[in-house]
């Protein structure tokens, strides 16, 4: 299998680059420039380009299985880069069985004690713009212009122990 990996070098794009590797999955990480390219590991093939440019994005997802997004500016723009890769990857996916995993995070549910995936969307501004973007996923999916979509699963890792997911 090969996956298009996107943010691969960054916190969480890197823990999913080592797992999928130890599962024996070919990598191919997106990556914005030459010095990205040159601080991944050993076999994983790096390819330098924009992840809203709807044409490259179309000739990287037919050379793979499927797609891990995990990139994100991580500021005031991370709504539209978002907005504008999923304007750029759902019509490269549309009609294909290449499956598109989309991570978020449990800030879409606010604070609390026991969130799990059924608690209602309660997002602080800095995530408010992920419910509009799961919404438009849960579409794709209804509608068949993406494979499937499902809620992320809530993992939680306490001290010393690993990640247990509910």
């Amino acid at each position: 299998m090969k996956v298009l990996l996107t943010g691969a070098t960054g916190y969480l794009g890197s823990a999913v680059l080592n797992a999928l590797r130890s599962d024996g999955v070919d990598v191919v990480a997106q990556v914005r420039g030459p010095d990205r390219a040159a601080s991944l590991p050993d076999g994983v093939e790096a390819v330098i380009g924009e992840l809203t440019d709807a044409a490259w994005l179309r000739e990287r997802v037919a050379k793979v299985d499927g797609v891990v997004h995990n990139a994100s500016p991580n500021d005031a723009t991370s709504g539209d880069f978002d907005t504008a890769f999923l304007h750029a990857i759902l019509p490269a996916l549309a009609g294909s069985d290449r499956p598109l995993v989309h991570t978020g995070g449990t800030w879409i549910h606010g604070s609390g004690e026991a969130i799990n995936e059924a608690t209602p969307a309660d997002p602080p501004p800095i995530v408010a713009w992920r419910p509009p973007v799961m919404k438009r996923l849960r579409a794709a999916a209804a509608d068949g212009s993406a494979p499937s979509w499902s809620p992320p699963p809530i993992c939680t890792a306490p001290a010393a122990a690993s990640p247990r997911c509910s």
